[in-house]
């Protein structure tokens, strides 16, 4: 890794964000969102998987959801599972087993917390339009050369109707324990469906509704306990960011205009972010393929930003008396977004 007075700096959140400029818009990338319960310096790598439990109505739904649940942890890929959802001697007998045998890191225990389901019917309206037929000095009807009322203009009316809607919703707990025993997290999914239309047998029955709702739980559940991938939007001036440094303070710009100028590159990222992977390089504008002249790789795992200074005059020298770059920040060895520096002596 080549570095130009590359020091490290960890800085608040609110050192970088005074007088942050606008107009970079929105950047879109994607990251593997980890569950919150690892830690930033280790990974789990095997689960075992206990027996549902529904509080509401014990036994409903269940074996569905053990079947689910597995089903869901082994497409994943993550973890190696030690399938316990037949086990029925209860969740401190798996524990005990877990720390006997020590065959697994994790254990992962779900509860149904409840579910519901609304049914509703509203009048809506619609506009449709009616034609006012042409009458004579007489009242009677009036009819074209072909036989055909002579429409005299057309009128507009509301016409009500009936509309039916359906909602479910749906809470699961997952907890997950370490196989010494002691619990790391607990959390609690929800999720909801909907259906609605003009006659209330097309919808779906009560039953599938809260179906519906409870499966919709179970995936953002186990969603939460394993790595998963997801796209985030953010700010792209809050992601990178580039100031100068004068005399203890900080500049958000890209024009630099002494030689003897320091400058600093800022990176923030979102907590789904978490322990993923970032470079970020800095390039000559008319020869991006060449060697970069400052690369940076750093994990993420702080809520705070990441900021790196270095000294213009390092870099104007390393480019051969070049006076623009491209700072570049790199996600899954893509380009995110670019901003330009630009030298003005």
């Amino acid at each position: 890794m080549r570095r130009l007075l590359g020091n490290l700096l960890f800085a608040s959140g609110a050192l970088l964000s005074m007088g942050m400029m606008t107009g970079c818009g929105s950047v879109g990338f994607d990251v593997v969102r980890y569950p919150e319960f690892w830690p930033d310096d280790a990974a789990y790598d095997s689960i075992a998987v206990a027996p549902v439990t529904n509080q509401m109505q014990p036994g409903r739904f269940v074996q569905e959801l053990n079947d689910g649940v597995v089903r869901e942890i082994a497409k994943n890929g993550t973890y190696a599972i030690a399938d316990y959802t037949s086990n029925r001697q209860g969740d401190a007998a798996i524990l005990n087993r877990v720390r006997e045998t020590k065959e697994v890191d994790l254990v992962l225990f779900s509860t149904i917390m409840g579910y519901s389901v609304s049914v509703d019917e509203e009048e809506r309206y619609e506009t449709v339009e009616e034609p006012v037929y042409a009458v004579d000095a007489d009242g009677f009807q009036l009819f074209d050369d072909d036989g055909n009322p002579v429409i005299d203009y057309i009128d507009y009316v509301e016409v009500a109707y009936p509309w039916f809607t359906t909602d479910s919703e749906a809470t699961i707990n997952v907890s997950v324990h370490r196989a010494d025993g002691m619990q790391i997290y607990s959390k609690n999914a929800s999720a909801s469906c909907h259906d609605e239309g003009e006659h209330p047998f097309a919808l779906q029955s009560p039953k599938e509704m809260e179906s519906c709702a409870v499966w919709e739980a179970m995936n953002n559940a186990v969603s939460l306990v394993q790595p998963v991938w997801r796209h985030i939007t953010m700010d792209g001036d809050r992601l990178l960011g580039i100031y100068r440094w004068d005399n203890n303070k900080v500049e958000e710009t890209t024009k630099f205009s002494s030689i003897e100028d320091t400058f600093i590159v800022s990176i923030y990222l979102p907590s789904e972010a978490r322990l993923n992977a970032f470079s970020f390089d800095i390039v000559a504008r008319d020869d991006e393929y060449a060697t970069a002249l400052v690369t940076e790789s750093f994990v993420w795992n702080s809520e705070d930003e990441v900021v790196y200074q270095y000294s213009i005059k390092n870099l104007y020298e390393a480019s051969g008396g070049k006076k623009e770059f491209a700072v570049r920040f790199w996600s899954n060895n893509n380009i995110v977004m670019t901003k330009d520096i630009e030298l003005k002596f």
